[in-house]
């Protein structure tokens, strides 16, 4: 499916908010249609090598727990299709397809399907374990991982007003996001939140058994849509555009990420 050149990129977008703020009950379910399109870019001993990359996954989401400090939800990978077009090569990918499926490059992304794993959202961050990131990297494509924390607006129903305004940060040793979010949009049934963030990843992913590391830098600009009786995600587009460096077997190269994530929770 992926070219061992296609980066994946992480986008961890936080929010903070306690769970008096969270309105979505407990038992909530809903399915999560992700559609990623990216163009990668990379250029390799001076010839320049550009990856298309298209996919869609439909996993299946349920939320099980609600505590102080935030909640724990479901989610199962039901179906992954798409296609990767890289020097003028194009290989396709559906879960559904007999075919596909035992195709041995496939094994890893298809160990994913239909297995529940649990998400635990800890003070507006997404607590997971490197088996669960796997799987979330498998739900939204090869350059969304899916946060759990974007699922739910928990901001207090009176501040869901247009131009309210907060921000926060995250980071650690292989990245560091700062999150500046605006309510662009606010009616009595549905609330638009737009959020900008400047991204910067530096560590070490792995693919199709091999070690990349990747030191990459941008921007994410996204426009999600809530409804104001739950605060559950209606909807989210966001654009992705980030440049940097790749070592694969020892040989470094200059990188470009431009994209497009489409979410739609039904």
């Amino acid at each position: 499916m992926r070219k061992t050149l296609f980066l994946p990129i992480a986008l961890l977008i936080t929010l903070v908010a306690g769970a008096q703020n969270i309105r979505v009950a407990v038992g909530k379910k809903c399915k999560m249609l992700t559609d990623t399109k990216t163009i990668s870019g990379m250029s390799i001993m001076g010839q320049q090598v550009d990856i298309s990359s298209n996919s869609k996954a439909i996993a299946e989401i349920e939320i099980k727990t609600i505590n102080p400090n935030g909640y724990t939800l479901s989610a199962t990978l039901k179906r992954i299709t798409g296609s990767v077009n890289a020097m003028g090569q194009e290989q396709s990918f559906d879960s559904d397809d007999e075919s596909t499926r035992n195709n041995p490059q496939m094994a890893e992304a298809f160990k994913m399907l239909n297995q529940s794993r649990e998400l635990t959202v800890n003070n507006g961050k997404t607590i997971t374990k490197e088996e669960v990131a796997n799987f979330l990297t498998q739900m939204g494509g090869a350059e969304n991982l899916v946060d759990a924390v974007k699922l739910i607006l928990a901001v207090p129903v009176n501040q869901l007003k247009q131009g309210y305004h907060w921000s926060d940060s995250s980071v650690s040793a292989e990245s560091s996001m700062i999150n500046q979010y605006i309510i662009t949009k606010a009616d009595t049934k549905q609330v638009e939140v737009t959020v900008n963030t400047d991204l910067k990843i530096n560590g070490t992913i792995k693919q199709a058994g091999m070690e990349i590391k990747q030191k990459m830098m941008g921007a994410t600009t996204a426009i999600r849509v809530y409804t104001i009786s739950n605060g559950l995600l209606i909807s989210e587009i966001s654009s992705i555009d980030m440049t940097g460096s790749a070592e694969v077997m020892g040989m470094s190269a200059p990188v470009t990420v431009k994209g497009t994530i489409t979410t739609i929770i039904e």
